[in-house]
């Protein structure tokens, strides 16, 4: 999809993704091709002799640029000079290395360190935080290469973000990175600032000023929600070339994976809840998608191919789309509701965050995307937990129903949107090479709904 796409960053944090500790943007507009494909050639050489040594110039020469030209270049597409690239790339081999059992010492000799003290000083400086500490607290996934034709990033170094934590004065609080338990793929664009606050990076100003209308609103009716706080200068946001930065108040809460019909119901009366909250919010910060009309336009076809279906299955999907598309109700929705959006107390679900790909959309969406997010969870469980799920999700839709009644084309449209969510996420996967894992994972339970779809109907 489309920059970090809605479907790509959902699915991201639902098994969730990014191999690194830091914040990762998509930029607007692109290189020229022919400077991208020698930049590319630059980051694919980095990453095959990550563990001896590199030089710039070495780099350089293999592009025939001026060691100048080079160094400009790269850095304006990666969003940081070329031997900070290189260090952090061998910091976070180092650091999943040491996950897989080597020891500090080992790891710091392997990429370059001549003692164990030089490896942690330039480890804590570029993470945040202590090397043992950092493998020991997180799951962490293998590094993978940055593909610039596929996903452009902007990298942001640990400095940077304390001279935006000034316009706070909390650049002296310590940083970490955000991590989605329990996959372990670390946040795109958020850090935990000290124990009570969270910065975020955007691209989209709209977005945060959306994120923090919701937040108050969601506090005002009885939820909680991160709460934004204004800069020194009161300011609600901090500009820094095309990057927006905010701070939010850390929200206390659990999250639960969603396992019995009791649990899918509380969740889908919250989620009622939520958009009776959502419904009353002015859309002009959002962007309208019409989702069964992005499928069949984008997705359909490569996901069809991919799944192998049947060409009367996909007119199947085709007619009811088409007739049930504009009986949907249209409103705000969160368009993430993944566990890791959702926050516990007891029995009960008492908050959500992260607003930042909130659209005017078919509300049903948010209810089968709760669903397939669940799904995700339980599908390489034993096959007990895995048949239970069509169970959950007829739950989650009946607790919506009791807090907002679906109408009849949603209730027959439960089936067919649970297939668009699916059908967006292999379609996107497979263009991408480094979310091939979510690919296989989204193909398996694409696979399981198109088995058990005749017990998706609610009736």
């Amino acid at each position: 999809m489309p920059k970090l796409s809605p479907c790509a960053r959902q699915a991201q944090k639902r098994t969730s993704f990014c191999t690194s500790p830091v914040i990762c943007c998509v930029r607007k507009g692109g290189k020229p091709m022919q400077e991208q494909k020698k930049i590319q050639d630059a980051l694919d050489y980095i990453e095959e002799n990550i563990a001896s040594p590199i030089t710039a110039q070495e780099l350089c020469d293999s592009c025939h640029y001026s060691l100048y030209h080079f160094y400009r270049l790269f850095e304006s597409a990666t969003g940081m000079p070329v031997m900070q690239y290189i260090l952090r790339r061998r910091l976070l081999w180092a650091a999943w290395e040491m996950a897989q059992g080597k020891s500090v010492l080992d790891a710091a000799l392997r990429y370059g360190f001549d003692t164990a003290s030089g490896f942690y000083k330039a480890f804590r400086r570029e993470l945040g935080m202590p090397p043992s500490r950092f493998a020991a607290a997180f799951r962490l996934r293998k590094p993978f290469p940055i593909k610039l034709a596929q996903e452009a990033h902007v990298m942001i170094p640990i400095q940077k973000l304390r001279s935006i934590l000034r316009h706070w004065r909390m650049e002296a609080l310590p940083l970490s990175p955000v991590v989605f338990q329990p996959s372990g793929y670390i946040s795109d664009n958020a850090w935990w600032v000290g124990n009570d606050y969270v910065l975020k990076c955007s691209l989209n100003p709209a977005a945060l000023q959306l994120n923090a209308r919701i937040a108050k609103r969601l506090q005002e009716n009885g939820f909680r929600g991160a709460l934004h706080v204004e800069t020194c200068d009161h300011a609600p946001y901090v500009s820094d070339g095309e990057m927006v930065f905010a701070l939010t108040k850390r929200v206390n809460g659990q999250r639960r994976k969603v396992q019995t019909p009791q649990d899918a119901f509380t969740l889908g009366k919250a989620l009622g809840k939520l958009h009776g909250i959502l419904r009353r919010e002015d859309s002009v910060l959002c962007r309208e998608q019409d989702v069964f009309r992005e499928v069949m336009d984008t997705w359909l076809a490569p996901a069809a191919q991919a799944l192998k279906l049947p060409e009367d299955f996909v007119q199947r999907y085709r007619n009811a789309a088409e007739r049930l598309r504009p009986l949907l109700p249209v409103q705000i929705i969160h368009r993430d509701p993944n566990p890791d959006n959702m926050l516990w107390q007891d029995d009960e679900i008492i908050g959500f965050i992260d607003f930042d790909l909130s659209q005017k959309s078919a509300r049903l969406f948010d209810v089968c995307y709760a669903a397939t997010a669940i799904l995700s969870e339980t599908v390489d469980r034993p096959e007990e937990s895995l048949h239970l799920w069509p169970q959950l999700l007829l739950a989650i839709a009946k607790g919506y129903d009791s807090v907002s009644p679906l109408s009849a084309a949603e209730k027959e449209a439960l089936p067919y949107m649970v297939l668009t969510v699916q059908f967006i996420c292999v379609g996107y996967f497979a263009t991408v090479d480094k979310y091939r894992e979510l690919y296989d994972k989204n193909m398996r339970m694409t696979r399981f709904i198109l088995e058990h779809l005749d017990e998706l109907k609610l009736s």
